[in-house]
This record gives C-alpha cells, structure tokens and sequence, in this order.
C-alpha cells in the first residue's frame, strides 16, 4: 500500500484558490500533497523523493480537510530527473532518474563516475519495489554524453513539466540541484533570460528574440536558438499565438494493425490569456493506414472521433480546448489502425498524422476566452507540425538479452550472444537474418561454429546449429584486427508462435591462445533504414536486402498470402530492423 508523505509544518498561510502549490490539511501530522495545474493532488510516496524537490516545507499552503478532499488523486511523485541515482533492492542495476520517471541504467562505474563525481555510490537511494511500479526503464546510458544531470534538473525544475502537466508560470518551483562536482548555485539563478520580441510592425510577419544564460550558470542546459513565432492575426497588446512543439512521449515506432493507439502528442501553449482551441485538421501519412482519429486531453475526450478520408485527411470542429494563460496543455491523438494485409494496408504502412495550419481545405483555430477578447488565431507559427514516425504491422517482434551462460572467455566453441526473440499476442513473427558486431582481442581467431549447411545460430536447448549459413569478417581472424563481424541468413525461415518467445545462442569458435586479460564483446546490429518489401540476396556473403537495400536485420509480422522466405522470390512482408521493438545495442562481454 502507497501512503503519502506525513510531515509537521507550520501554521495555514491561506485559503488555496491556486494550483501548482504544496498543500496540506490542518493537522501537524498531516499530508504533504503537490495540488497540479490539472487540479488533482500528487502524492510524495516518502521523505526521500519529497527531498529530491524541496529542501524544506516553507510554503506549504494549509486548506480545509473538505477542501483537500475535492482534489483527487493523480497518482504519486518520483524522483526529480537529475537529482539523485536510484535502484531496487531486488536489482543491482544502477539508473539515473530522467523526466516522468524514465530509468535510464547506467551500464559501468566509469560512467557514473563522469556524471556524479568519484562519491557516485554514495548518491544512490534504494527505491522500495512497491515503489518502482511508478517508474519505467528507458534507454541504458553508454556514455557520459548520453545523459546530463544538469539538463535533466533544469529541464524539470517543477512537479509539473515531469509530469508532462499543464503548466504555469507560477508553478512551485524545485530547489534542489544534482549532487555533481562542479555544480552552480542553485538552478533558479541560471533561468534563460531573453530579450523583448522584436516588434510586429511595417507588415512584418514573424518577430524573434534571444535567450541566453549568465556566466554563473557553467553551461548548464543546451544552448537557445534564437526564437520565433508568428505576427499573424494579432495586434498591439493582444497575446502572441501559441508555440507549438511536438512532444516526445510519442516516440517513433511500430503500432498494430486493427488496434487503438496513440499516434501523436503536440503542445500548445498560450501566452498572455486563455487560449481555446476551436478547429485542427490532421493528415495521415499513408491513407488508409488510420480509420478513426480521436483528440484526447490525458484521459477526458476533446473531439471525435473523426472518420479519415480516402486522402488521409481528417477534420475537428466545435472543440472547447483551453490552454491555460502563461502555460501549455498537451493534445493527444489517438488512432483505430485498419487492419494489415490484403484486404486492409500493406505492412510498413505510416500512420503518422500532421497537424496542418490553416490553407485550401485545412482549418485551424485558436481564439481567446478571456472577456472582451477579440484574439483570433488562424495560423500555427512555422507551418504544419509532423508526428512520429508509426509504422503499422500486423504484429510486433520483441529482442531482448538475456544472461550468457558464462562470461569467462576460453578456447573452443563459446556462447558470444544469447537473444530473446518474442512475437505479439497478434501474431507469428519470421527472422530471417541478422548480423553480430564485435570487438576482440587483437590476436584472437574468431570463426564461425557453423558449416556449409548450417548457420552459428542455435536455439537454447536445441542439439544442432539452424540451417543456414554464416560469413566472419576478415578482422575476426587473428593478428587481423580488433572489429570483427558475423553474417547470418537461414535457409528458411524461424517462426516464433504469437504470444511466445525463442532463446538463440550466437555460436563462435574461438581458435588458439587465449591469454589472461584477452576479451569479446558483441552486440546486434539493427538498421537505420526503414524498408519493407521482398527479400534479395545481399552485397556482402550471408547478407540479404530488403526492398533492394541491404540490412542487418531481416524479419517479417507474415502479413502476405500466400507468404514466403525464399530470397530472391520472397512475399513483401519482410522488413528491416528500423523499429524493432527494443532491438538491444547492450554488449555482452566475455574475459579471460
């Protein structure tokens, strides 16, 4: 069970008509809560993530025990990104805390050694595994470029903008800052301080200003490009029009046929009063990829849902979405996706939507609320605003690692890789090919365990290799470098039921002398390239290409019928591993 945070604080400061603002009811032991601008109450599960915000409880607004009641809860308050690392008592894994509870696993001591100083174990807290439910594991952080405590703080300097809340200018404003060597004074005197909006005059149709930081703040954030936005449909003392920008909570990825998912979230902010959105029109990428659009706020229903035309258009009107003066709200769109095949739209379908500004058939509206506003808004600044990437199949495959039987490296025939391969729920998943990159000790002789009838792949419990055929590369031979790669294409095809999973092993031979300190590490290539289409032999030995273009990785969701694997006359149902669903770039290592 998840209590919120009881502590003693001072008497009531006042009646709380505001929002973003830490509450409590009368009582010395009563509950601390953060009252957000969507009017729900968060809970701080214990001390310890309430300290990772507020170094102490001044400010703390005391309200009726009514009063508290009618705000209901929203859900508990993590770690503030940047501040601290954490991990599970059940888990050894390292993480450092992004925003909304991202867990980003900080894969060595060197790493965190760069990011939180030579004291980095002792900046750790243990999160309690009933905890951890409200966190979620992200992307792993290789190297110290890949994550910064600082941006991350400065980024998230309220319970608000973690959350992805409605915003204020006003909101209850954190005063912690990371434990790293070398940080500024606290993040509230490096705020970005801009210049005026250059003026809207002499038939102007943008205006821009400059943001910058002062020299206490050692470069805290990324840099500020200089800013625009759009002059249009406004006048002396009425507000600008809202910035738009894609929020990245909808990432690019895979989505599955004939189901309902979230296809795009944008953020509209408004300046000097309350903004409404009226009117939007959405285009999808590939028509006939989305049947229905619908617009959400969270969970409460904006509009729709709309029918997607034949042109992949889809329109809203008679909206009430008010974006709150001096903040911003964020408007999702979800999607019903047609079903994949034959009958529906082709595997690798884009069901990515635009937000479209006003032009020929397109409307957009935003109009201001406040009394004896005349404020009208008809155009989004700097044009259309584009989605993700989400490509729709018929199902998903899944790759994950899982633990080497070993980690010692010796001569003979050892385990490099071992995959998880797991197909969705909606149906059978193919793999083809894939391709092993690794970094070897210089004078180690890596080949292949296979033979000219069968590839270095076997499955976990198997008692022979699958048939195929796999090529190394010229550097994993000895005295022939340090980067080795292996190719492997199956003569056929392995099918993973839907709703199961397979475990394959990667099979090398490690050939001569292998001398104390000597080390292999491998990792699974995917693809930067999205393609769909029929497979072809490849330019490489045990390569094949997909839609004519070579790849790494080669899988299908069997959408095609009739389908087939045979290179050179294969159904167009296959595709590359641009997507795969957490295709892993983690290394596995063997040491001698």
């Amino acid at each position: 069970m998840i209590l919120p945070l009881f502590l003693s604080v001072g008497p009531a400061q006042a009646a709380v008509t505001a929002r973003d603002v830490l509450i409590k009811a009368p009582g010395a032991s009563s509950a601390v809560y953060y009252l957000a601008q969507d009017g729900k109450r968060y809970v701080f599960p214990n001390q310890k993530t309430f300290a990772t915000w507020f170094s102490d409880f001044g400010g703390v607004m005391q309200v009726s025990a009514a009063d508290l009641m009618s705000f209901p809860l929203g859900g508990n308050v993590t770690y503030r990104p940047g501040i601290k690392m954490v991990k599970i008592t059940t888990d050894p894994k390292v993480y450092a805390v992004a925003a909304g509870g991202d867990l980003r696993w900080i894969t060595s001591e060197a790493v965190a050694v760069a990011l939180y100083g030579t004291d980095w174990n002792q900046k750790i807290d243990d999160v309690p595994d009933a905890f951890f439910v409200n966190y979620h594991v992200g992307t792993p952080v290789y190297v110290a470029s890949d994550f910064s405590p600082q941006t991350e703080a400065a980024d998230n300097d309220t319970i608000n903008s973690d959350k992805h809340l409605p915003h204020a200018l006003h909101s209850k404003k954190a005063d912690t800052k990371p434990e790293i060597p070398g940080y500024p004074l606290p993040h509230t005197a490096c705020a970005w301080r801009c210049t005026d909006w250059t003026a809207c005059v002499g038939g102007t149709v943008t205006q821009t200003r400059t943001c910058s930081q002062g020299s206490e703040c050692m470069g805290i954030g990324a840099p500020k490009p200089q800013e625009t936005q759009s002059c249009a449909m406004t006048t002396p003392g009425t507000p600008q029009p809202p910035v738009f920008q894609l929020d990245s909570d909808s990432a690019a990825g895979t989505v599955i046929g004939n189901s309902d998912s979230v296809l795009a979230k944008f953020r509209l902010f408004a300046a000097d009063e309350d903004l409404r959105l009226t009117k939007a029109s959405f285009t999808v990428a590939t028509a006939g990829a989305v049947k229905t659009l619908t617009l959400y706020d969270g969970a409460a229903l904006v509009g729709g849902p709309v029918s997607v035309s034949a042109t992949g258009d889809a329109f809203f009107t008679g909206l009430n979405f008010v974006v709150p003066r001096n903040g911003y709200r964020d408007l999702t769109v979800r999607g019903v996706i047609n079903a994949v095949g034959p009958s529906g739209t082709p595997s690798g379908s884009n069901a990515k939507v635009t937000l479209k500004t006003s032009a020929g058939a397109y409307v957009f509206e935003m109009d201001g609320v406040s009394a004896g506003s005349s404020t009208l808004i008809t155009a989004i600044p700097g044009g259309d605003i584009s989605g993700n990437d989400k490509i729709v199949r018929k199902t998903v495959a899944t790759v994950s690692l899982t633990t080497l039987p070993t980690t010692v490296l010796a001569a003979g025939t050892q385990v490099a890789m071992r995959l998880i391969v797991a197909a969705d729920a909606a149906g059978d998943v193919s793999l083809k090919a894939l391709t092993v990159d690794m970094q070897k000790a210089a004078e180690l002789d890596i080949t292949s365990s296979g033979d000219v009838s069968h590839a270095t792949v076997r499955a976990v419990g198997g008692s022979a290799n699958l048939a195929g055929h796999s090529s190394a590369s010229a550097g994993c031979a000895g005295a022939a470098g340090t980067a080795c790669q292996l190719r492997t294409v199956l003569d056929s095809e392995e099918v993973i039921a839907a709703g199961t999973s397979k475990t394959y092993d990667v099979l090398v031979n490690v050939n001569g002398t292998v001398a104390v300190g000597d080390s292999m590490s491998s990792h699974l290539n995917g693809d930067d390239a999205l393609l769909t289409g029929a497979l072809s032999t490849g330019t490489l030995a045990d390569q094949v290409k997909v839609n004519a273009t070579d790849v790494d990785f080669a899988w299908s969701d069997n959408s095609a019928l009739p389908h087939s694997a045979t290179v050179g006359s294969s159904s167009s149902d296959w595709a590359s591993g641009k997507y795969v669903k957490v295709l892993p770039t983690d290394t596995q290592t063997l040491v001698k």
